[in-house]
């Protein structure tokens, strides 16, 4: 009897604090990575008019044809339809992950976690270490880069972000940061890493303001003359670039001869860096096709040493001003989201959508 007793207040304890948060625990709110992307062009803030032009840049994307726009549509119905969410809930949540195995139990047991709803996702300050622990002694996962300036050739390159979970006080004051880093927007639920940033070089988008994108996005047409289209925020081109459509926005400038090279000695970690990204891509044009109506200019890296090629894809719009300016043998420079690297399909590398033509020489 005693026994059967000791038995049944044993699995009360087990029930409590291991079956019960399963059952009232709810996931952390979907977020929206795509579109804070797009929101963290904002900090590329250079004048008074620059909400107008950011607006305008925005709109300017979007007006172009995207394989992507399955992924825009749903991240569109996420903040559309956001419910709620409590710190109740995010307790509840942090609870499961701890008896999982995928937290330390001290984050509930000492110092303070607490969780802001309305966050949407994290940047940083600075380059900063995403450790598997909230102390400076825990094991670096990776570094989540801030993006800047001066990082190539002069332009800007959005920060690296991460959705976030909440945050822990220990018992001395110090702040830290739960997220789940993307290494590059459209990572997949098993490519992001869970780790701790130092609450001192983390700062935040909303889901208010990233639903700016999503307005954005639902009107474009209202926004397209908002502001001067495109901004030049790099060095600006050399004097034989005679034409030009626009400047750099939110985008990683590169030769295409650069990504060549990364492709032909490690196509996963040129995934890895490129991926996700807008570049701005400028070589030597070595042909230009067609792929369903959609013109496509395409740039050619070949190393005959080791028999490897790698093609660069640019998909433009028809209706690009400086499509009928640029020919086969010419040079150009392109910039376009980078929606796909091909690991495994030889000699076909990089695929950009969303592409404009910023210059033809």
């Amino acid at each position: 009897m005693m026994k059967a007793k000791k038995f049944s207040t044993v699995f009360l304890l087990l029930f409590v604090t291991v079956l019960l948060p399963l059952k009232i625990a709810e996931a952390m709110p979907e977020t929206t990575p795509l579109f804070a992307d797009l929101y963290s062009w904002i900090l590329d803030d250079e004048g008074e008019d620059f909400e107008s032009s950011f607006e305008s840049n925005v709109a300017t994307y979007f007006s172009s044809p995207s394989d992507l726009k399955s992924e825009y549509d749903r991240e569109f119905r996420i903040l559309r339809n956001r419910k709620p969410y409590s710190q109740e809930q995010a307790r509840n949540e942090i609870a499961r992950m701890i008896d999982a195995g995928e937290l330390p139990y001290y984050i509930i047991g000492k110092g303070s976690y607490s969780y802001t709803p309305g966050i949407n996702s994290v940047y940083t300050t600075t380059n900063v270490n995403l450790r598997s622990q909230p102390n400076l002694e825990a094991r670096i996962i990776t570094v989540v880069r801030c993006g800047g300036y001066g990082l190539t050739a002069d332009g800007w390159v959005t920060p690296e972000l991460s959705d976030y979970l909440g945050e822990w006080t220990n018992p001395n004051g110090d702040t830290w940061v739960l997220v789940k880093y993307r290494p590059y927007p459209t990572a997949k639920p098993g490519e992001k890493k869970l780790g701790w940033l130092s609450g001192k070089y983390v700062r935040f988008f909303t889901d208010s303001q990233v639903a700016k994108i999503a307005d954005i996005y639902e009107n474009p047409k209202k926004y397209m003359n908002s502001g001067s289209s495109y901004r030049y925020t790099a060095s600006q081109p050399s004097q034989q670039s005679s034409y030009s459509s626009g400047g750099n926005s939110g985008a990683e400038r590169v030769s295409a001869e650069t990504l060549g090279k990364a492709y032909a000695s490690n196509p996963y970690k040129a995934q890895k860096t490129y991926e996700g990204k807008i570049l701005e891509v400028r070589g030597k044009i070595e042909r230009m096709t067609s792929n369903g109506g959609t013109p496509v200019i395409e740039f050619e890296y070949q190393d005959w040493g080791k028999s490897k090629f790698a093609i660069t894809s640019c998909f433009v719009s028809s209706n690009d001003p400086l499509l009928a300016d640029i020919e086969t043998g010419g040079y150009a420079t392109i910039r376009g989201y980078v929606s796909k690297v091909n690991t495994g399909h030889w000699p076909e590398a990089y695929k950009l959508t969303n592409c404009k033509i910023i210059s033809a020489n």
